[in-house]
């Protein structure tokens, strides 16, 4: 995706408001006198009418920043900054964006400041006229400001505590916030063409007000832009009832008293955030999506009837929220309220002209592009099923929580150009709670979760079935899924806030981020269903601090009814010369597995190519270490492990079956597992090479390759950055009638460079049970296609494409399996040829037979070399 998705009312606001003005003035630093050269950094104090008073020249920033700490009034000036009062740094205010400078609706915040692009650290978006914490400005270290009046700030984005550009923004010191003192801001927009502008600044606050009924928060929020058109007008004011007061009153916070936040999380008495006053969590704010509402279909028919009436398309739809909600897993009043905000309350043109309820595709640089869907009941299936999904899932890239939360935290940091959109979306849904109760000063939905904030985001503290997992994606040491890490983005994965269920010892049950299926994590893109029964997962009660004070009750879970299903979790696979070791948990639902002598675990090696049973041992059965299925029963002895001589398979390949039998009943299903440490294992031994790995075409099936091979492509020899499978593609394959068979294709193995022909190998053999071989000549050719900017690769994909000949006519009877071994510099990798719709063909020569054919195993292509009649 380009730019993530604004909020469409936001949109119809800025553009209602804010004017476009085509006599652009390029040199925008004209607004105030400035008295040093050119090339020198002004001290400046600020006067009590907002002027600048030079105090001395610097030739050097980092000076220039030094000396400005003697005085809190002081600041740093530059004659090639890009804002109207030429600031590149000060002792205390708020930074404005401005993104038009850089041509562009909206601008970056960046973790990193030296790695900007780096996909492990957190980066967030917004649009024009926002405030953030000013922190710092970067020194020579980091930029040479003095070369063209660019570099770095340190900011605060409504929790997001990163470092922007300092071109696209405006520095406002707190004596022109504080003394309502008007600024020029602005200018040098290349986007919208725009003239600096006079305005007077606010600073941002929180109110807790009584109104009617309720005790409410409300968020006041300034835009640095003046109201209308008037130039020195005050900036644009909006307010929000954004959550119920109980929670921040409970904490001590007063009625009419202006506190300040630069995260809506903690509060602060004063504008430059010294007294910390509160940390309160706004419920509906960071409410995981993964909680069900109290609200009913009636509830958000007659709330929205009531509001907009026939001119809105969410009349009569409130139950597609409510059973998506039950379908797909994430909280309808969120749902409903998102729908709110980003479509008008269904008025927006979008909404009536395509359906479109959430902006999808509504880009902020292109919001003409926006997608149409044939109903509203389509839109909200698609949202909450699929799309939510990309932000529900701790695997992908667009995940930072799972609430709407901030931009610091949640589906916000990723989603909406506007910093406040988690609020604006709370202060819908506490609106709708409210009308839910006819405004009577109850509520229906409010703290019906205890919500808790998770103490250490950055290792894995989310449990499954009571097993605490390691610091992988996914399997962990004992076999099973990761259900949450803080691997993606654990630099900066901030405020994870997790709805508590029930509790059970010392820990506590939540709904799991993810879905599960089967007790196994589903990361897959699609529209996925969420089952609340079994997306389980559990926290220690040391991890977690309880944010509203709402008793837990004990977790008593019933004993549900047996469906007899195979529960299987593989833990361990090693292979040491010819001996495979497995040991894992093989389990049949709804049975106690409590006596050790009713049980019987049983592996069978079945052949790929004829699914026949070829060898079978029974293993050890052993205590499974604390397995549990969250059903009630008992799975102690449910464990199995055992070393396996590999010498009684003959050549072939196989995938390995799990048989559990508990008294009288049996049951079985193949071993797999996503692990990426078993994704290829292989050893040699006496010329037999032998290869366990884990096939991700059949949902990761555990197989094992026992193979003669030549010495040059003994699997011992691979050596990959990642255990990622190695691209391999077939682009022409013929067999002519002089024997000489022609392979045309590319591959590559992921996160290295191409760019080195001397370096890149390829080699491709055709090789038998028996070990005879022949070896094609391939040398590297270009096939005329950028595969760089094709697979949209950030590595260099200029050599990937080979190109093998060779005359099969000497090779003696048998079935030859074709290799292709790729080397780049140290890194090898070799994999079979498949074919994925290629038209095979054969010849007769010299009275033999020479079939290229399509195996029924993994679709590899094989030559069968037969004696003609």
């Amino acid at each position: 995706m380009k730019k993530i998705f604004i909020s469409l009312i936001t949109t119809i606001l800025l553009l209602s408001i804010i004017p476009f003005n085509t006599s652009f003035k390029v040199k925008a630093n004209v607004y105030y006198s400035y008295g040093c050269n050119s090339d020198e950094f002004e001290l400046s104090y600020i006067e009590n009418d907002g002027s600048f008073t030079k105090v001395s020249c610097h030739s050097n920033f980092d000076e220039a920043k030094k000396s400005m700490k003697a005085n809190k009034d002081y600041v740093v000036r530059y004659s090639k900054s890009y804002s109207p009062t030429m600031i590149v740094a000060m002792n205390e205010g708020l930074a404005y964006t401005y993104p038009g400078r850089s041509n562009s609706s909206t601008m970056n915040i960046y973790q990193n400041v030296t790695a900007r692009d780096d996909s492990r650290y957190k980066r967030t978006f917004v649009a024009n006229h926002y405030e953030m914490t000013y922190v710092d400005t970067l020194g020579s270290d980091y930029y040479d400001i003095k070369s063209n009046g660019k570099g770095y700030i340190r900011v605060v984005l409504n929790g997001f505590e990163g470092f922007t550009d300092l071109e696209y923004t405006d520095l406002v010191p707190f004596k022109f916030i504080n003394n309502n003192i008007p600024i020029w801001l602005g200018g040098r927009n290349v986007y919208e063409a725009e003239d600096p502008f006079l305005v007077k600044v606010h600073q941002n606050y929180y109110m807790i007000e009584k109104n009617d009924n309720y005790y409410d928060m409300s968020f006041h929020y300034y835009r640095a832009y003046p109201t209308g058109s008037n130039n020195g007008a005050d900036a644009l004011h909006s307010k929000y009832i954004v959550d119920n007061a109980k929670n921040y009153i409970d904490v001590g916070m007063q009625v009419g008293v202006k506190y300040y936040s630069n995260d809506g999380i903690n509060y602060y008495s004063d504008y430059n955030l010294k007294n910390k006053v509160a940390t309160v969590y706004n419920y509906y704010q960071f409410l995981p999506l993964r909680t069900q509402t109290n609200l009913t279909v009636e509830d958000f028919d007659n709330y929205i009837a009531k509001l907009k009436g026939d001119a809105s398309v969410l009349v009569g739809q409130g139950k597609y929220f409510l059973r998506g909600q039950n379908a797909y897993g994430a909280n309808a009043l969120t749902v409903y309220a998102m729908a709110c905000l980003e479509s008008a309350y269904g008025t927006s043109g979008y909404a009536r002209n395509r359906n479109n309820l959430f902006g999808w595709s509504a880009y902020d640089d292109s919001p003409d592009d926006a997608s149409s869907f044939s109903s509203v009941k389509v839109c909200v299936y698609e949202q909450m099923g699929r799309n939510l999904n990309w932000f529900l899932d701790f695997t992908n890239r667009r995940y930072f929580g799972y609430a709407v939360g901030n931009k610091g935290s949640g589906i916000n940091v990723q989603y909406a150009s506007d910093p406040y959109w988690g609020i604006k979306i709370a202060s819908i849904s506490y609106n709708i709670d409210k009308f839910a109760n006819n405004y009577n000063g109850n509520l229906k939905d409010y703290n019906t979760y205890t919500l808790a904030f998770v103490k250490d985001n950055y290792n894995d503290v989310i449990y499954s079935n009571n097993i605490k997992w390691d610091s992988k994606f996914y399997k962990a040491s004992t076999g099973n899924n990761v259900l949450f890490s803080g691997q993606y983005g654990s630099h900066y994965q901030k405020d994870l806030i997790v709805a508590l269920l029930s509790k059970s010892g010392t820990r506590y049950k939540v709904q799991s981020i993810n879905p599960l299926e089967n007790g196994e994590l589903v990361t897959r893109d699609g529209i996925l269903d969420y089952d609340w029964d079994n997306s389980i997962a559990y926290i220690e009660e040391a991890d977690v601090i309880q944010l509203n004070n709402k008793p837990i009750e004990p977790d008593v879970p019933p004993r549900e009814d047996p469906t007899y299903a195979p529960l299987v979790s593989l833990r361990e696979v090693k292979l040491n010369a010819n001996t495979l070791t497995v040991s894992g948990v093989g389990a049949i639902q709804g049975m106690d597995f409590i006596n050790k002598n009713d049980i019987k675990h049983t592996i069978n090696f079945k052949s790929i190519e004829t699914d026949k049973t070829i060898y079978t041992i029974d293993l050890d059965t052993i205590d499974s270490d604390g397995y549990s299925n969250n059903d009630n029963y008992d799975y102690k002895y449910t464990g199995f492990r055992k070393d396996i001589d590999l010498n009684n398979l003959t050549n072939g390949s196989y995938y390995v079956q799990l048989v559990t039998k508990n008294k009288d009943k049996t049951i079985s299903t193949y071993l797999y597992t996503p692990n990426k440490e078993y994704r290829s294992i292989s050893n040699t031994l006496n010329n037999t090479t032998y290869r366990v790995r884990m096939n991700d075409n059949y949902n990761y099936r555990f197989e094992i390759d026992v193979l003669s091979l030549p010495e040059e492509l003994y699997m011992s020899k691979i050596n990959k950055p990642s255990a990622r499978p190695s691209l391999l593609s077939l682009d022409l394959i013929n067999l002519n009638n002089e024997g000489n068979l022609e392979i045309q294709g590319h591959g590559f193995m992921y996160y290295l460079d191409y760019n080195n022909p001397s370096n890149i190998t390829y080699e491709l053999y055709l090789v038998d049970s028996n070990n005879n071989f022949i070896k094609l000549d391939t040398s590297l050719y270009d096939d005329g296609v950028d595969y760089t900017s094709e697979l949209q690769s950030k590595y260099d994909l200029s050599n990937i494409c080979f190109k093998a000949t060779g005359n099969i006519s000497s090779l003696k009877e048998g079935n030859y399996v074709i290799y292709v071994k790729m080397s780049n510099g140290n890194n090898i990798d070799i994999n079979e040829l498949i074919n994925y719709g290629f038209d095979l063909n054969s010849i007769d020569l010299n009275g033999y037979h020479y079939a290229l054919n399509t195996s029924k195993l993994r679709k590899r292509i094989e030559l069968k070399v037969t004696k003609g009649e």
